[in-house]
């Protein structure tokens, strides 16, 4: 399919903070010169039917527009178009990821989580697909009860079984193990999330590109100073200053680096 400036276009894109993701609309032409990140996509063509491409595009700090609810509401009304006229198993799948996608970048978590489990329930035969649906029902979990909870820890602990070459899970569970005064597991699950590789675009359309680069590093540096052994206080100085060294980091993390380096 031709692509046009008319195209509209979902995607993943960093938030602000660097903390989150969530889904972004923007015209094609916004798409030039962009950097870091690699984003999957959906087309609607002239049926209202989704065409769904992957292409590795840049990623910038700007170039998305923010959520309303009038732009929510046509993002949703579009991608149900999609789900009503999806023949194809994962064809339904994904316009129902997609959905869970939208209600999550609004805090509606509960809805979120309906849709992301409704595609593990309907047995979806994309194996990635139900990765990203896990995925999504983990974090909404993750939002939707206290830090530590049985629950959050038990649904990325089935994510990390599900797939063991993924960092997202290890450091949720790296994070959960130092809420709940595990510091010793803390460590080792940081330090296991820095073993794994970015994944390439024929094995997952979306993942955490943070949790590839200086958050696994950031963790790594909280888990050291939390536990406090005989030689933490170097090993967290020396992750901070290669993270500040090698790393594009956003500001607000890149002064709470210096800090810890500091105080290592």
């Amino acid at each position: 399919m031709a692509l046009t400036d008319a195209d509209v276009f979902y995607w993943w894109a960093v938030d602000q903070d660097f903390h989150f993701r969530k889904l972004a609309i923007a015209r094609l032409s916004v798409l030039q010169g962009w950097k870091l990140a690699r984003h999957e996509y959906l087309s609607l063509n002239s049926a209202g039917r989704a065409s769904v491409l992957q292409a590795s595009i840049q990623y910038g700090t700007g170039g998305y527009r923010s959520r309303n609810r009038d732009t929510h509401d046509r993002d949703l009304d579009a991608l149900r178009q999609s789900l009503s006229h999806a023949t194809v198993r994962t064809d339904w799948a994904r316009a129902k990821l997609y959905i869970a996608l939208t209600y999550e970048s609004t805090k509606q978590f509960s809805l979120a989580r309906e849709h992301f489990d409704a595609i593990v329930v309907n047995q979806c035969t994309d194996d990635d697909l139900i990765w990203q649906a896990k995925w999504g029902s983990a974090r909404c979990i993750e939002r939707l009860y206290p830090e530590g909870d049985a629950r959050v820890v038990e649904s990325f602990v089935a994510l990390q079984k599900l797939n063991a070459t993924r960092a997202e899970p290890l450091l949720a569970l790296s994070r959960h193990a130092q809420a709940l005064g595990s510091l010793d597991a803390a460590v080792t699950l940081a330090r296991e999330a820095r073993h794994c590789r970015v994944p390439t675009i024929f094995q997952t359309s979306m993942y955490d590109h943070a949790a590839y680069t200086w958050y696994r590093e950031a963790m790594l540096v909280d888990a050291y100073l939390s536990r406090q052994r005989r030689g933490d206080r170097f090993r967290a100085r020396s992750h901070a200053e290669l993270a500040l060294t090698h790393l594009t980091l956003p500001d607000e993390q890149r002064s709470r680096l210096i800090t810890l380096a500091n105080q290592a």
